[in-house]
């Protein structure tokens, strides 16, 4: 409160002295709006939604604890082999002592987003990334690591309840945006696809400045007014994705 009460004082005086003419006199009330905070993590097992499911692009692992994160690292950097595991889901013994290379010192579980850098920190040769998935944008960028390392980890977070692992983004992503469900070249950072490594890798050189975005498109149907006249140039490309720059007139 002496913060915001120093602010407020600041800010008083700017104002009256660029000549408004106005003069503080007091403050008749104050209401104090607040909104309990919930940081985004993940936690205990929760079930994979069917569309999901049926898609086989990702693992849900069944731990017990509130590690989900942890054990999905795991199973990234040690994929099941079929002839051996056939439950990639299942955290094994083998799975437990691959775990004991990785570092989480000083890390609370459930880990939240904020944690993961640490995390990143602690396993230099490891980066994380994190997508989401909702009813309007589908699946989307939230968390893209500032890092590209040799082991690139991608896992998706539901409902800030439960850790996904996604084990194969192209089939991930083919479901919104191939009807054939073809395998597609992903950017991870804007989730837009490619016919090839060579125009990910172009893309990619403009896309690297940018932070992870979530498109979002008007509904089904929905007519965009413009209310004074313009002028649309579709000569812009900015190597992301087609621009549409609007001049306006007078």
């Amino acid at each position: 409160m002496k913060s915001l009460d120093r602010t407020s004082l600041r800010d008083l005086a700017k104002f009256q002295m660029n000549g408004s003419g106005w003069i503080f006199h007091s403050i008749v009330a104050l209401d104090i709006h607040t909104i309990g905070y919930e940081p985004l993590n993940g936690s205990s097992w929760a079930p994979l939604p069917k569309f999901l499911a049926s898609n086989k692009a990702t693992v849900n692992m069944k731990n017990t604890d509130n590690q989900c994160i942890k054990w999905c690292i795991a199973r990234a950097l040690n994929p099941a082999k079929r002839d051996i595991e056939k439950n990639p889901d299942r955290i094994t013994k083998h799975l437990r002592k691959q775990t004991e290379s990785l570092s989480f010192k000083g890390i609370e579980f459930p880990m939240s987003l904020q944690a993961i850098d640490k995390f990143e920190r602690l396993n230099p040769e490891i980066s994380v990334n994190i997508s989401g998935f909702d009813n309007i944008s589908k699946v989307y960028s939230f968390r893209i690591s500032k890092f590209k390392r040799q082991k690139e980890i991608d896992l998706m977070l539901l409902e800030n309840k439960h850790y996904y692992l996604v084990k194969n983004l192209s089939r991930l992503m083919s479901m919104q945006t191939s009807k054939h469900h073809r395998e597609i070249v992903i950017c991870r950072r804007c989730l837009n696809h490619f016919p090839n490594d060579k125009a990910l890798e172009k893309h990619e050189e403009n896309c690297q400045n940018h932070d992870a975005i979530k498109i979002v498109l008007p509904e089904k149907g929905h007519n965009l007014r413009i209310k004074k006249p313009q002028v649309f140039d579709e000569s812009a490309n900015c190597g992301l994705c087609r621009l549409w720059v609007i001049h306006k007139t007078d």
